[in-house]
């Protein structure tokens, strides 16, 4: 491994909060960390191994993906780039390394194996490990013995938050979707292909394979289709198996959701799809939140993160009650989102954002625009209406 290359471009991260880890990209200028690290934070202090400070900026941040980037004052003109490897490239049993600061101590490398390339984790998928990453390791880079890139640390499996005999990293492929989005475009592009599905292993063929009459092994099987969604306007339907997209296979569940991943709105993809025991080709252009095939840019919101709290549909009994279609009901309020501001209370009924209809949580999450006004009404049937001021 090139160990001087790492040893220049990892740098310590400390704030009034903890310490961390960080590294930097010299084609993009930025330091790349983990969004946990500078929570909370809009200036943080940076050292490198020489302990030579610097005054780093939290610019943009993407906490769903846990990445933040900073922009650090200060020449680094002279340092290496970090090269980035593909993740495809890691297989079970490879030899990785975790560059990083642990418990704020001085520079460290810790060697460990590839115990998984593609691990489930609360609905996203890490390279997992087995090299010891501790707190303080987390924002530094993984990577393989030519020095390369494979990932960010990012995530501690333990009731006691110390290393335990495994550990997560974001793997390279969303790290450098992340940095080109949210340096152009100030939000990550998130494209969507609109379809619900199962992968078609084993266990699918032995509970539903005979009844859907599918008998081969692999492929996607579409469960439902959003209706508007990328998939359906392209002609894929509730019943197809798709079999690979843009001549990658699919056979595991992880492949359709990385190789979407990796894309934004408006970019087409090739399925090949069975059907009816005949294999055809569609070319789907992708679609963001809100259905839509335009990129999102800064401006746009979402919605339901942005309102800051916690939703759900108003049930039947309710909408009876109020004399109301549907709507969405507040039952959590966080302390930094727009109904706080607003001061709107807990068990509010939205029935409109930005005077267009709210009939359901569904509604409310395809919205993608800055909220400037919501309606509706409280249990005791008190309407109530809500204009925000910049």
């Amino acid at each position: 491994m090139e160990q001087n290359n790492i040893y220049q471009l990892v740098f310590k991260v400390t704030h009034a909060g903890g310490s961390g880890s960080c590294f930097y990209l010299k084609n993009y200028d930025l330091f790349v960390t983990n969004y946990h690290v500078v929570e909370g934070f809009h200036t943080v202090a940076i050292h490198d191994n020489d302990r030579n400070p610097y005054l780093g900026k939290v610019v943009l941040v993407n906490p769903t993906l846990d990445i933040a980037l900073l922009a650090v004052d200060g020449d680094f003109s002279s340092l290496p780039e970090l090269q980035l490897a593909s993740d495809e490239s890691l297989a079970i049993g490879g030899k990785v390394y975790v560059a990083g600061y642990p418990y704020g101590m001085p520079f460290t490398v810790t060697e460990g194996s590839v115990s998984s390339p593609k691990q489930l984790v609360n609905g996203q998928y890490y390279i997992q490990t087995d090299a010891a990453v501790n707190p303080g390791n987390s924002g530094g880079a993984l990577v393989n013995t030519h020095g390369e890139l494979v990932g960010i640390n990012t995530l501690i499996k333990s009731q006691t938050g110390s290393y335990v005999g495994y550990s997560f990293a974001i793997p390279e492929s969303i790290v450098r979707k992340v940095v080109v989005d949210l340096k152009e475009f100030g939000v990550v592009q998130r494209a969507l292909l609109g379809v619900q599905f199962r992968v078609v292993d084993q266990d699918f063929l032995d509970t539903e394979g005979k009844e859907l009459g599918i008998k081969d092994l692999g492929g996607a099987y579409v469960a439902a289709v959003v209706e508007g969604g990328a998939a359906s306007e392209a002609g894929i339907r509730k019943g197809d198996v798709i079999l690979d997209i843009d001549g990658v296979k699919i056979v595991e569940p992880s492949t359709l959701q990385e190789q979407i991943a990796k894309r934004r709105p408006n970019d087409t993809v090739k399925l090949s799809v069975k059907r009816d025991g005949k294999v055809k080709q569609f070319d789907v252009t992708l679609r963001n939140k809100a259905g839509k095939t335009e990129l999102v840019t800064k401006e746009d919101v979402d919605v339901v993160d942005a309102l800051g709290g916690k939703f759900a549909d108003a049930g039947a009994k309710l909408c009876r009650e109020l004399d109301i279609k549907g709507g969405v009901q507040v039952v959590g309020i966080k302390a930094d989102g727009i109904l706080a501001r607003a001061r709107v209370k807990q068990g509010f009924v939205i029935t409109h954002i930005n005077d267009r209809p709210v009939y359901s949580l569904g509604d409310m999450q395809r919205m993608t625009e800055k909220v400037r006004s919501i309606d509706g009404v409280y249990p005791n049937g008190r309407s109530a209406s809500y204009t925000l001021v910049e």
